[in-house]
């Protein structure tokens, strides 16, 4: 993230939680039916993202170093078009590398030429929802593999 990062969040969740709590059996469910998205959908997996945090541009790379002979990874900065920075890696060695984005897909989100915009989306924070037992086997495990051993007989809320 060499042009740093913004990040949102929501912090009061306790509206959102109440909003969850009468709906997320409807949610299940149509995810989980034939006639919604059909999907084998374990108790827990569906996720309400809380946050994220986005960046003008990115890189990543990752390089095994199994012949144990120098490696390096450079990350290189490039004037880009439009007054935006584009970047690129140097590898030695069996490194990989990936950039974004790529500038011909910003091309069209532009407003203003010289303004970088946050949108790649580089980490979400989410709240993971757990029926109870009761609840997960009477409404949704008919339609999907049983899972959640072991929750108790409330909603749990975990953040990642």
């Amino acid at each position: 993230m060499p042009e740093g990062s913004s990040t949102q969040d929501l912090y009061n969740t306790q509206l959102l939680k109440r909003y969850v709590a009468d709906n997320v059996i409807k949610w299940y469910e149509y995810a989980t039916s034939p006639n919604g998205h059909g999907r084998e959908v374990d108790n827990g997996g569906l996720l309400i993202v809380i946050g994220c945090d986005k960046v003008p541009s990115w890189g990543i790379a990752t390089f095994s170093n199994k012949t144990r002979r120098e490696e390096s990874l450079e990350f290189i900065g490039n004037d880009g078009v439009s007054g935006s920075k584009t970047y690129q890696w140097y590898c030695r060695g069996t490194g990989i590398g990936r950039t974004g984005p790529h500038v011909e897909d910003m091309h069209d989100l532009r407003r203003e030429p010289n303004v970088s915009l946050r949108n790649q989306c580089v980490f979400v924070r989410t709240m993971e929802v757990t029926l109870s037992d009761k609840i997960w086997k009477e409404s949704i495990a008919c339609q999907v593999p049983a899972g959640g051993e072991g929750i108790p007989d409330s909603l749990r809320y975990q953040t990642h």
